[in-house]
């Protein structure tokens, strides 16, 4: 019977993406293309290239439904115990499908992990500190990463599982998405020393560090935290007031005496 069917290839299914529908290829070779990972699919050094993992035309909708599914699936339990029948149906969509366009399930985090870098990036893109003086500068700077890190807590769980693996998914250099931010840093201490309120030799990788670690930790260890210090840290005033005081303590660091 498998080799009268096979010349014919009667057995097709269609699934729908966005209200597009597209004939595919057989369920059994589907299967089996998600088996063997990235290389079966025909891709060039064995990697898939970022419009491999793209969806078919007229489905960005739906590939946002994805994302979404699988960050949400990845935060809450890693890499290793997420499941893609649950993005899957979070999305709506058929599970082969999936298998289909990212290959497999530590594809699909990739490129959730690097579309959250992408989406960091147009955020820095958008970030104009230039016509502020430069202590007001960088406290935008500070605030708008407080903000981002509270509302993409997802994300901060997929960069954290991420660092478990060594990075190994972000492997090639991915400065250019705090490109914009480094320079808008750099471009605020440097008017800051040249006016003479901020002290000179400060660095603006070295800043951006402090920055990223005294927003990111509070909300990465916001539980054990408020068990150690017996207060709960995750509430809109205690959050307003970490707010307040990660900005004063940066910017009293960088203050000249």
């Amino acid at each position: 019977m498998v080799g009268f069917m096979r010349p014919f290839r009667l057995r097709r299914f269609a699934f729908i993406l966005d209200g597009m529908t597209e004939q595919i290829a057989t369920s059994s070779r589907m299967t089996k293309q998600a088996k063997a990972g990235p290389k079966a699919a025909g891709t060039k050094g064995g990697k898939r290239t970022e419009s491999d993992l793209k969806l078919p035309s007229g489905a960005e909708k739906t590939r946002q439904l994805v994302m979404q599914a699988a960050r949400s699936e990845f935060a809450a339990r890693g890499l290793a115990g997420a499941r893609v029948d649950v993005i899957a149906r979070r999305a709506g969509v058929n599970k082969q499908a999936l298998y289909y366009h990212f290959g497999n399930k530590e594809e699909l985090f990739r490129t959730a992990l690097i579309g959250g870098y992408e989406a960091t990036r147009q955020r820095n893109l958008m970030l104009d500190v230039s016509e502020l003086a430069p202590e007001a500068a960088l406290r935008r700077i500070i605030d708008d990463m407080f903000v981002r890190i509270k509302d993409n807590r997802d994300m901060m769980a997929l960069i954290l599982d991420e660092n478990r693996f060594a990075g190994k998914h972000v492997a090639s250099p991915i400065r250019h998405v705090i490109e914009p931010l480094l320079r808008n840093i750099g471009d605020a201490i440097s008017r800051g020393e040249k006016d003479g309120v901020f002290r000179a030799g400060l660095k603006a990788d070295q800043l951006y560090i402090d920055i990223v670690s005294m927003c990111m930790l509070y909300f990465s260890n916001i539980h054990t935290m408020s068990a150690l210090l017996g207060k709960t840290l995750d509430t809109p005033a205690a959050v307003a007031k970490r707010r307040r005081h990660v900005a004063e303590f940066i910017l009293a660091a960088v203050r000249r005496s």
